[in-house]
């Protein structure tokens, strides 16, 4: 089970459901969070080493880098 959390260009990946609250979020998968994170840099794709920190998209990011992103974490999901 895995769900995204965001406001605007700001993202997180939960290895759970979306947390509420900070009872829930110890309740993440915090190493298939890890395994997730390892395999993301294999791809050449860069997320915090933690499911508590957020990723955020810039004007520095292009389309080519969204692209390689989203495709990376596909990639990353499905060997998981």
């Amino acid at each position: 089970n895995c769900s995204v959390g965001h406001i605007a260009s700001i993202f997180c990946i939960y290895f759970g459901d979306k947390p509420r609250n900070y009872a829930e979020a110890l309740q993440l998968d915090k190493d298939k969070f890890i395994k997730f994170f390892w395999e993301l840099l294999k791809e050449g794709v860069f997320f915090p080493p933690s499911q508590f920190e957020c990723c955020f998209v810039s004007y520095a990011h292009d389309k080519e880098d969204i692209d390689k992103t989203i495709e990376a974490v596909g990639v990353c999901l499905r060997r998981l």
